[in-house]
């Protein structure tokens, strides 16, 4: 076990001017017998951490979507039960009132001893008030929900999750935007997970102008476009607000990666390492009043328990076969996917590796479910040449060096997330030319894939 120093209160409020300090758990949640064993023992991690953050002057934690319940949650509703929890009210101080589960009244407390904004996923009941046209036979609806506590542990509100991801045991949320304010400034919104793929409610938070976006997520990784970190970097980017990722760590199942993400400065602090077990990631963010330069401060602190965990890290294969793809070679590549198009300039002493640029313009498929409309330029490492091996993670990394990379493609949307990301899962910056949305890589080796993905929300149908 680690033992980390306590910070005086001179040392924890050391803080740049227009900044707060945020804190995001990558968590592999623990499930032991009985549902409030787990419930009880993921707590206990939550509140060590919660006290560490709390110590290095943090203003804000995140904790991940099942990092209470475990992803181990039954499916069926009789025995997921006693996972689930009694909300109370909006601005209740559960802490002190006792009048919600006793899950949220911890979570009230830790949010209060620690005297910092605190956000967890629970899984939430609701009983059938008859307002509805049905109600589940025998049973509470049941929900994917978050919920945040302010600095005195009061539940200032909960969003609940619209867009599930084979989550049968949940209704839908309402699909509503959920917001709140903090007294260091700035509006947070809140999604989970899958959400973030969907127009609603994530427009609506958009015209809510938001600053920040807070994201429990037990995503699941999938190549060549959407990894976790990948698509949590590009969502920043793109959108122009900081984004604070808190993952579910389960790398055998393809859950990996958090982060906390400035819209000024890239990737402030992340893991994606299927070797952790867990991380407490915290870094200054920028509030709209910041007005300074330079780099902020951030830290990762490795899991206080050791365990001997598995390395594997699954990860998805799309299908590409629907996609134009053209083999990199030269200094220019077109590839155009009917009438969509994206152009590739590159500068490199030599080409060493098999790279594609794959272009793509259509819906989405994902588990023959879930559909969305995008637009794509990617370009790839494909290790063996052939289009399957560009949605597959070689064990050979791929030696070429490139001293400029340059993408840009004839969008339809204003929500374009561009990333990049090497071969070992270490996140790279990209820039942006205005007016001519060309982004750029320099002077990167080791690359993976570099992506622009636009987001065209009004050929959802």
């Amino acid at each position: 076990m680690h033992f980390f120093p306590r910070l005086d209160e001179a040392e924890r409020e050391v803080k740049p001017a227009g900044t707060y300090r945020a804190a995001v758990m990558e968590h592999k949640a623990v499930a032991v017998g009985s549902a409030a064993d787990t419930m009880d023992r993921n707590l206990e991690i939550l509140e060590r951490n919660a006290r560490i953050a709390a110590d290095r002057g943090a203003d804000l934690m995140v904790f991940p979507e099942y990092g209470i319940t475990s992803l181990g949650l039954p499916m069926e509703q009789d025995k997921a039960l006693p996972f689930m929890q009694d909300l109370a009210a909006a601005d209740d101080l559960p802490c002190l009132q006792h009048n919600s589960s006793w899950v949220i009244r911890r979570l009230s407390c830790t949010a209060r001893e620690n005297r910092l904004y605190l956000v967890a996923n629970v899984a939430e009941k609701e009983s059938c008030n008859g307002e509805r046209q049905s109600c589940p036979a025998d049973s509470p609806y049941f929900y994917n929900t978050n919920v945040v506590f302010d600095r005195d542990g009061r539940l200032i509100t909960r969003y609940r999750k619209k867009n599930l991801y084979l989550e049968p045991l949940f209704e839908e949320g309402d699909g509503k935007p959920v917001t709140f304010q903090t007294d260091f400034g700035g509006k947070f919104g809140l999604l989970t997970c899958f959400d973030i793929m969907f127009s609603e409610p994530f427009l609506s938070l958009l015209d809510e102008n938001i600053t920040d976006l807070i994201f429990p997520t037990a995503w699941v990784d999938s190549l060549p476009l959407y990894l976790g970190g990948q698509v949590q970097a590009g969502w920043s980017y793109g959108l122009g607000i900081n984004l604070l990722a808190s993952g579910y760590h389960r790398p055998q199942g393809g859950q990996l990666g958090s982060g906390i993400f400035s819209h000024l400065h890239g990737p402030v602090a992340y893991s994606y390492s299927p070797d952790a077990t867990g991380r407490l990631l915290l870094a200054d963010l920028p509030t709209p009043s910041y007005q300074q330069s330079g780099s902020l401060f951030s830290q990762v602190i490795p899991p206080l328990d050791a365990f001997n965990d598995s390395t594997v890290h699954k990860i998805l294969s799309s299908d590409l076969k629907a996609f134009t793809h053209q083999v990199v070679e030269g200094s220019q590549v077109l590839a155009c996917h009917s009438d969509f198009c994206c152009q590739l300039n590159i500068e490199t002493p030599g080409i060493l590796d098999h790279y594609k640029l794959l272009a793509f313009e259509g819906f989405s498929n994902i588990q023959n479910k879930y559909k969305w409309y995008y637009q794509v330029c990617c370009m790839v490492y494909c290790s063996s040449g052939t289009l399957e091996s560009c949605s597959k993670l070689s064990g050979t990394p791929p030696a070429t060096i490139f001293d400029d990379i340059q993408i840009s493609g004839n969008f339809d949307t204003e929500f374009v997330y561009p990333s990049a990301i090497t071969h070992d899962f270490q996140l790279l910056k990209i820039s942006q030319d205005e007016p001519t949305s060309t982004y750029h890589l320099r002077e990167v080796s080791n690359l993976l894939s570099m992506t622009v993905y636009g987001r065209v929300y009004q050929k959802d149908g």
